[in-house]
């Protein structure tokens, strides 16, 4: 397996991919690293159960290119893009590429924004592949009384 796609070729290179990563830590943190589609693969399992479609790859591979300063996201009710865009991208660039330093969820109204939050204050919390490997971290109030998520080890916050 010398060269990891940035997103499967097909079901079974993804499957042999996978394996590797649940007995190789060394592995799975060079194959994490490589693409969001990875990461989202092994730390959020939960959430991508079924084959992820064209168009959740393409909002991956989006959001990780660096050339790209401002994107649009449409897509229909509940076809993830929140999870990928405000849970799963925002997570996987401050644990494992380290470049941004702070990121401010918005949505269309605060309390889907905090709701998202959350959603990410619960898996850096509850989800034990993610503190094993990347942890650990805390949440916070700010002086406003605002939830914020700070990861000490890469001086980062997420609010």
């Amino acid at each position: 397996m010398n060269e990891i796609p940035k997103n499967e070729a097909d079901k079974d290179l993804r499957e042999a991919i996978i394996k590797k990563m649940l007995n190789d830590t060394a592995f799975r943190l060079e194959v994490v690293r490589k693409s969001p589609f990875w990461f989202a693969h092994y730390y959020f399992s939960k959430h991508v159960e079924l084959e992820m479609a064209d168009f959740h790859k393409e909002i991956l591979e989006l959001l990780a290119d660096d050339e790209k300063k401002l994107i649009g996201i449409a897509g229909f009710r509940n076809s993830g893009k929140s999870t990928l865009a405000s849970q799963i991208f925002p997570i996987w660039e401050i644990l494992v590429i380290h470049e941004l330093k702070f990121i401010v969820i918005i949505s269309e109204t605060q309390r889907q924004a905090e709701q998202l939050l959350d959603h990410i204050r619960k898996e850096m919390e509850e989800n034990a592949f993610l503190i094993r490997d990347l942890g650990p971290f805390y949440t916070e109030r700010d002086e406003w009384g605002r939830l914020a998520i700070v990861v000490k080890k890469y001086n980062a916050k997420i609010m």
